[in-house]
C-alpha cells in the first residue's frame, strides 16, 4: 500500500497553499466581502453566490467541470462535482443537534444508474468548538478491494489558528505518523474563518483559522520536505488583496502570484 495520501475531494488544485475566502460578517465589516475571483499565473478560480451563500466554484483550466453547493435551509446539505452537465461525485453531510458537521459520505457515479461509496469522514470537536480530529475511511484500496486502513488528522490550536496538523495512517492495530504540518500566521483578518463550505474547494486549515497562513512547514516521515512562505498585500479592510506563495512539487519550487477580487 504505497499510496498513503488521501485523494482531494472536489476539484481542489494540488498546491501547497491554496487560499480560498468566503463571506464573514461582523458589525464592523461591510455587509458583503465575498471573494468572486482569484487570478493566478496559470489559471483563474471563479466563485458565484446565491442568497449570500457560495453556489458554484470552478477553475478556468477545466471549462467543463464545476463544483455545486446545495443547501437545506441555512445548512450545507451536499457538494456535487459536475462535468459536462453530469454529476460525477457527491458529498452528503450530517450534523448534530447543535448544528456542527459530524460526518459526511462521498459518493461516485461511475456510470448512469451506478452509485458507489467512495469514502466516509467523521469530525470530533473540543469543548470550545474547534475541530481536533478528522477521520477519513476510504471504501476501497488502490486494487479495488475493501479498504482495511483509514486516515486520521489531528489539529492543535493557538489563538484561534491551527498551528499543527499531524496525519496518521491506521492499519490493523498500527497507527503510523506520516506527515506533520506546522503553520504560522499574520495578524490580519481571514474572511473564510469558520465558513466550512470553503473547505471543499481549498485547504481545510485555511478555512478553520482566524488569520491567514504565511508559512507552511512539512515534515514527512521525519524529514523536512519544505518550509514555504506566503506573502500578502492587504486591502483597506485588512483582507488579502494580493499574494505570492511558494509552490513546491517534484520539479522544484516556483513563486506564484495571485490577485483577489471581491464583491
Amino acid at each position: 500500500m504505497r499510496n498513503r495520501f488521501p485523494h482531494r475531494i472536489s476539484v481542489a488544485v494540488s498546491i501547497v497553499c491554496l487560499i480560498c475566502f468566503g463571506c464573514h460578517n461582523d458589525e464592523d465589516e461591510p455587509a458583503k466581502n465575498q471573494l468572486i475571483e482569484i487570478a493566478g499565473d496559470n489559471y483563474t478560480q471563479f466563485y458565484t453566490y446565491e442568497n449570500d451563500r457560495l453556489s458554484t466554484f470552478k477553475i478556468s483550466s477545466d471549462t467543463k467541470t464545476y463544483t455545486k453547493f446545495n443547501y437545506d435551509g441555512d445548512r450545507l446539505a451536499s457538494v456535487e462535482v459536475v462535468t459536462s452537465d453530469v454529476v460525477v461525485s457527491r458529498i452528503e453531510l450530517a450534523y448534530d443537534d447543535k448544528g456542527k458537521r459530524i460526518s459526511e459520505t462521498e459518493y461516485r457515479f461511475p456510470a448512469p444508474g451506478q452509485k458507489e461509496v467512495y469514502s466516509n469522514r467523521t469530525y470530533t470537536y473540543d469543548d470550545t468548538g474547534n475541530v481536533i480530529l478528522k477521520t477519513q475511511q476510504p471504501a476501497k484500496d488502490n486494487a479495488g478491494q475493501p479498504a482495511t486502513f483509514h486516515f486520521e488528522f489531528e489539529y492543535e490550536w493557538q489563538a484561534g489558528n491551527v498551528t499543527r496538523n499531524e496525519r496518521f495512517l491506521v492499519h490493523d492495530n498500527e497507527r503510523q505518523l506520516y506527515a506533520t504540518y506546522h503553520y504560522t500566521y499574520d495578524n490580519k483578518r481571514n474572511p473564510a474563518k469558520q465558513n466550512m463550505v470553503f473547505a471543499y474547494v481549498g485547504g481545510f486549515e485555511e478555512v478553520l483559522s482566524v488569520n491567514n497562513i504565511i508559512s507552511t512547514r512539512l515534515i514527512e516521515d521525519g524529514v523536512l520536505q519544505y518550509d514555504a512562505p506566503t506573502i500578502f498585500v492587504y486591502n483597506d479592510q485588512d483582507f488579502p488583496d494580493r499574494s505570492a506563495y511558494t509552490q513546491i512539487d517534484a520539479t522544484g519550487s516556483t513563486i506564484v502570484s495571485r490577485q483577489y477580487k471581491y464583491q
